[in-house]
């Protein structure tokens, strides 16, 4: 099944699940339209090609909050991939679309994406600059705060500042 591909990673299996919610709220009064979603979701099998899929699906659905969970989910497959140049494009996007609907939520998740996407290209500045800056943020998650010192361990690991890194 095309579904068990896509949820190999824990990446995937939330696209999937978002596909799903997607799919769902397609009006039950078009059953046509909900049976062509749910043939193209059977038939997608990468997942930045589901994750486009989703965004032109959510896009005409008018669904904003859909389309940017989908872009922040690309811009995570492609900085997997290592193509970071679409992988920026992507997680700025999405972060607009968070800083305008003011989701503190979805702009620490997407912060800390181009905190990783800084320690890949080895942009030691930006990476630490974004940390600090989600370190401020009131109110993430446990998990949220466990991402933002994990980032900052691995960022001063890869600088060989050991006490920094321990101290994380």
């Amino acid at each position: 099944s095309h579904s068990l591909r896509l949820t190999a990673t824990p990446e995937g299996s939330r696209m999937m699940n978002l596909l799903e919610q997607t799919i769902e709220r397609i009006q039950p009064q078009d059953p046509e339209s909900r049976a062509q979603a749910r043939a193209r979701l059977e038939q997608l099998t990468m997942p930045h090609w589901a994750l486009g899929r989703l965004m032109d699906l959510a896009e005409d659905l008018g669904l904003p909050s859909t389309e940017e969970k989908a872009m922040l989910g690309l811009g995570r497959v492609y900085l997997e991939q290592g193509r970071t140049v679409l992988a920026r494009a992507h997680l700025e996007t999405a972060l607009a679309g968070a800083r305008t609907a003011n989701d503190i939520d979805r702009q620490v998740d997407i912060l800390l994406s181009l905190g990783w996407l800084a320690r890949e290209e080895a942009d030691v500045s930006a990476a630490a600059n974004i940390y600090r800056d989600v370190e401020e943020i009131p109110g993430k998650s446990v998990v949220q705060q466990a991402r933002v010192l994990m980032g900052k361990a691995q960022l001063f690991s890869r600088l060989g500042k050991w006490t920094e890194a321990g101290d994380s």
